[in-house]
This record gives C-alpha cells, sequence and structure tokens, in this order.
C-alpha cells in the first residue's frame, strides 16, 4: 500500500540481489581478472556466484530487518539458496545461468502480481533462444535453467509458506 516502502525494498532488492555481484563481475572484467561479462571460463564463476550469495544473504536479512512483506524476503532467501545450487552445480556442468536467473525472476513476479504476471514468460523462450544463437549454451543447458530454477524458487516459497502457517 505504501508506494515509497515499495521503492525502498525494490531498490534494496536491486542493489543487494543483483547490483553487487553485476558490479563486481564489471570491476574483475575491467581488472583482467575474469575474461567477460558472461563469465564463460568455468574457472573463473566462482567469486561472483560467492559474492552474489553474500550480497542476497545482506540484502535478505536487510528486508527482513525492515520488515518488508515476507514474500520479499522468502524471494532473497530463495535467490541466495539458488545461487549456493547453480554455484555448486556450475563446477560440474555448464548451465544457462540467463534463463535460471530470468525463470527464477518470472515465478517471483507470478508469486508476487499473481496471473497478470504470466505473459512475461513469453520473454523466457526468447532469451533460451539467444543464448543458444550466440552458441553460449545448449539446448540441455537453456531448458535446465527453465526448469530448474522455478521448481527451487516454488519449492522454497513454499516452504516459507508453510512455515508462516505452521504459527
Amino acid at each position: 500500500g505504501d508506494r515509497r516502502r515499495l521503492l525502498l525494498w525494490g531498490a534494496f532488492v536491486s542493489i543487494f540481489l543483483v547490483g553487487v555481484a553485476l558490479c563486481y563481475v564489471a570491476i574483475q572484467v575491467w581488472r583482467g581478472k575474469i575474461t567477460d561479462v558472461h563469465v564463460s571460463q568455468q574457472s573463473q564463476r566462482q567469486a561472483p556466484f560467492m559474492v552474489a550469495v553474500c550480497s542476497s544473504l545482506v540484502g535478505t536479512v536487510i528486508l527482513w530487518r525492515m520488515q518488508a512483506p515476507w514474500m520479499l524476503v522468502a524471494l532473497g532467501t530463495s535467490f541466495a539458496i539458488q545461487g549456493i545450487f547453480f554455484g555448486v552445480l556450475t563446477r560440474y556442468r555448464k548451465i544457462s545461468m540467463h534463463v535460471a536467473v530470468m525463470a527464477s525472476c518470472l515465478t517471483a513476479l507470478i508469486a508476487v502480481f499473481g496471473w497478470i504476471a504470466v505473459p512475461l514468460v513469453g520473454f523466457l523462450p526468447l532469451q533460451g533462444w539467444a543464448r543458444i544463437y550466440r552458441r553460449r549454451h545448449s539446448l540441455g543447458q537453456v531448458v535446465a535453467g527453465a526448469i530448474l530454477a522455478p521448481l527451487l524458487t516454488i519449492l522454497i516459497l513454499m516452504s516459507w509458506w508453510l512455515a508462516g502457517n505452521a504459527r
């Protein structure tokens, strides 16, 4: 109901769940420590994942302390847990993180705004096509990201919902 609070929470989500990791990668590319903003080399991915997870956790704690709606705190937790999951997975298998992040965000938008956000899912195949067309990923890597991320998002949100209703 309060637009200012919504904008404040949105700013914290943007900064901590996306911005810090993005800035870290950009700085590391500029310093020559990472070859490109897509972090194409597997050996260079662990540090960006660690920065993203830590930043997401800090942002989630801030949202919780600000008494943000439980859904935002749950989503922050979801992004941190997914960062750990995909960080471990990427050591063994390549997966499209662009598609995974978009799929998770779309799942979150649908959870927050309901059916009105469903048409945005139409952008997911375009993202997948772009990753395949640019030869960054195979079809299997794109599909894996598109399936795993929403499943994890839903499971984590369900656990938060069940924990809240168990009280």
